[in-house]
C-alpha cells in the first residue's frame, strides 16, 4: 500500500449525494484509500460549488471540521477495502456510490456488523462474522479468532496488553457458522504453530497465508 511520509495511507476523498433520489440534500464526504481507488477506478466525484437546490438556496461542500466519520468495509471478492463516510451519510447513499462503480456482488459491511448489496437491502448473509489475525510483536504471536466487533476485540486484548497489538488482516464471512468453521480450519491448519489457545508462533507459513489470503489445498 503506498504511504505518506508518515507512513500512513493515502486517501482520496470523495462527494455523493446524502440522498441517492434527493440531490437537494446536498453531498457528503467520504475517504478511500488511493491505492483501492485506483485499482477499482473509484470516479472523481467532486461537484461543482455551490449547487443550487430547487428552492433557489446555495448547498455548499460540506466541511470536515470537526464532524464525525463511521467506518465501512467494501467486500470486493476476496479483497476487504475500508472506507470512512461522514456520520449523515446513510447507508443507502453509501450503497449508491458503490453501486456506480464496484462489481455487482460487491458487499457493503456496515459499522454495525450488517452486510449490504449495492442495491442497499440487507444481504442474504445477515450480519457479518469476522476471522481476524492479531499480532503480539513482543512474543512474535499472532492470535486467530473471531468476532462480530473485532475492534471491540482489539480494545479488549490491547487493555490486557503492554504491547501494542496491530490487527493484521480481518475476512468477512456471512454467518457464524462461517466464522466458526474457518477459524477452526485454520487453527487445525496451524496447529504446529500453537503456542498457547488461539495464540500462534507468526511463522512463514502462517504469514504467507495472511499476506495472500490463503486458499486452503
Amino acid at each position: 500500500m503506498r504511504t505518506s511520509s508518515e507512513n500512513r495511507p493515502l486517501f482520496k476523498q470523495v462527494y455523493i449525494n446524502r440522498d441517492p433520489t434527493d440531490m437537494g440534500k446536498g453531498w457528503g464526504w467520504l475517504d478511500i484509500e488511493l491505492e483501492a481507488a485506483q485499482v477499482y477506478g473509484v470516479p472523481d466525484t467532486a461537484p461543482p460549488s455551490p449547487r443550487q437546490a430547487s428552492n433557489g438556496r446555495n448547498i455548499n461542500l460540506p466541511s470536515r471540521g470537526r464532524a464525525g466519520a463511521k467506518k465501512f468495509t467494501l467486500r470486493l471478492g476476496e479483497e476487504q477495502v475500508p472506507i470512512k463516510a461522514q456520520k449523515v451519510l446513510t447507508v443507502k447513499a453509501v450503497c449508491a456510490w458503490v453501486k456506480s462503480w464496484a462489481p455487482p456482488d460487491t458487499q457493503i459491511i456496515s459499522p454495525g456488523g450488517y452486510a449490504y448489496t449495492v442495491e442497499g437491502e440487507t444481504s442474504s448473509s445477515g450480519k457479518a462474522h469476522y476471522v481476524y489475525f492479531i499480532f503480539n510483536a513482543d512474543s512474535d504471536a499472532i492470535k486467530i479468532g473471531r468476532a462480530k466487533d473485532v475492534e471491540k476485540r482489539l480494545r479488549s486484548l490491547q487493555t490486557a496488553s503492554p504491547i501494542e497489538l496491530k490487527l493484521l488482516k480481518i475476512i468477512p464471512l456471512q454467518s457464524e457458522a462461517q466464522a466458526k468453521g474457518l477459524e477452526g480450519a485454520l487453527h487445525g491448519k496451524f496447529w504446529h504453530l500453537r503456542m498457547q489457545g488461539e495464540w500462534f508462533k507468526a511463522e512463514q507459513s502462517l504469514m504467507v497465508y495472511i499476506k495472500t489470503g490463503g486458499h486452503f489445498e
